[in-house]
């Protein structure tokens, strides 16, 4: 009996559980679908803004929220790795602003940068800008590759305790 079994839109994972359990995941990869993104808030927590974006790919929706600080961190690595304009982020301020003026224009310059981050590198899809978007979590391709990836750096672990079955759940999985 295999772990799983998957669908281009759906995961359903057998495990001790008397039946099933389906999750619905997204799939990039197939359909060619294309990823969505839009920044639909910002809320203050701790004097910091958070920005909400909500990503979708094929009809699986889901939101996450990053500080400024992470699009700065995420455009570094673009910028180093992956050769992308490093004027495309809207600029700093030098003194924290929290006026609600401020953080709308902010808001839909994020947006418009994230857009265009993700429209340029849609195709190559770096490490970096999955993680931002949280692609591991949603997306089965990518959590398959994640979970190969372990498999294969730690499989021999795994081998060397002696069983001859190991039972991973969903939430093992889809670390």
């Amino acid at each position: 009996m295999s772990l799983f079994s998957c669908s281009p839109r759906s995961i359903i994972f057998l495990g001790c559980a008397s039946r099933p359990s389906k999750f619905i995941m997204a799939c990039l990869y197939s359909n060619n679908s294309k990823i969505n993104t839009h920044i639909t808030s910002y809320e203050i927590k701790d004097k910091i803004a958070l920005y909400k974006i909500t990503v979708q790919v094929g009809e699986v929706c889901w939101s996450l929220s990053h500080r400024y600080s992470d699009f700065v961190e995420l455009n570094d690595k673009l910028v180093k790795d992956h050769s992308l304009n490093k004027d495309l982020l809207p600029p700093k301020k030098v003194l924290r602003n929290l006026d609600p003026t401020f953080l709308e224009k902010r808001k839909t310059d994020l947006e418009i940068y994230l857009q265009n981050v993700v429209n340029f590198l849609e195709k190559s899809l770096p490490r970096c800008l999955i993680d931002f978007l949280h692609l591991v979590k949603y997306d089965i391709n990518i959590l398959l590759q994640d979970f190969a990836s372990f498999c294969f750096n730690e499989g021999d672990k795994y081998l060397s305790m002696g069983n001859s079955t190991h039972a991973f759940n969903p939430l093992q999985v889809s670390w």
